[in-house]
C-alpha cells in the first residue's frame, strides 16, 4: 500500500506545528531568566577612632557575618573590596565561607571598575563606601536610591542582569543586635 506525499504532508506539518507550540508553551520567556546578579554594599559599622583606616566595631563584625549568611547561597564567584580595613573586614566572612580571595579595586576609578564588572561573568559582591556604592549602582545601569546617610549601614543593592535589562532592588540587611554591649 502506497501513501502519497500529498496525504502525509498535512500530517507531518500538523505534528511539527504542535511540537513548536508545545516548545513555546514549555519554554519560559527570556525576561524571566536572570543571567547574573551583582550585590553592592557599604562596609559595616566602623570604629570611630579618628584614624583614616579604622576597623569594624563589634556590631560591624556581626553585620559582616550576617551578610555572609544572607549571600552564602547566591552563587557568588568573586568578591571585590576597596583597600581599607573596614571594607576588607566586611567582605572577609563571605570570602572565607566560599573559599574566595577578596579582589581589591580602586574606588577612585569607578567608571573603569564598572566597565570591568559589566564585562565579567557570574554573581559578584562589591564592598564599598557611602559615597561610592550608589554611584557604582548608577554606573552599572541600576538605580542609586539616593545618598547613603552617614550612619546607614544596612543597604544591599541587588542588580539583576536579565535579557539586556537591569533591575535594581534595594534590600536591607537584618538589624544587628549584640547579646551584651558594654559601653565604656
Amino acid at each position: 500500500m502506497k501513501t502519497s506525499l500529498l496525504t502525509t504532508a498535512p500530517v507531518l506539518l500538523t505534528l511539527i506545528l504542535l511540537a513548536l507550540i508545545l516548545l513555546t508553551i514549555l519554554t519560559p520567556p527570556a525576561y524571566s531568566q536572570v543571567d547574573r546578579t551583582i550585590y553592592l554594599v557599604r562596609h559595616a559599622e566602623k570604629q570611630n577612632d579618628g584614624s583614616k583606616d579604622p576597623t569594624l566595631t563589634a556590631i560591624g563584625k556581626q553585620r559582616a557575618g550576617n551578610l555572609s549568611q544572607i549571600l552564602k547561597d547566591k552563587n557568588i564567584v568573586a568578591i571585590y573590596s576597596s583597600d581599607y580595613n573596614r571594607t576588607r573586614q566586611t567582605a572577609g566572612p563571605l570570602a572565607k565561607r566560599l573559599g574566595l580571595n577578596v579582589v581589591l579595586y580602586n574606588p577612585g576609578k569607578l567608571k573603569k571598575f564598572a566597565a570591568q564588572l559589566l564585562n565579567s561573568q557570574g554573581n559578584l559582591l562589591v564592598v564599598g563606601h557611602s559615597n561610592t556604592t550608589p554611584n557604582l549602582a548608577s554606573l552599572l545601569g541600576g538605580e542609586s536610591f539616593g545618598e547613603i546617610e552617614h550612619l546607614e549601614y544596612d543597604r544591599v543593592y541587588q542588580l539583576s542582569f536579565q535579557a539586556e535589562q537591569i533591575k535594581t532592588k534595594l534590600l536591607r540587611s537584618e538589624p544587628v543586635q549584640l547579646k551584651s554591649l558594654e559601653l565604656k
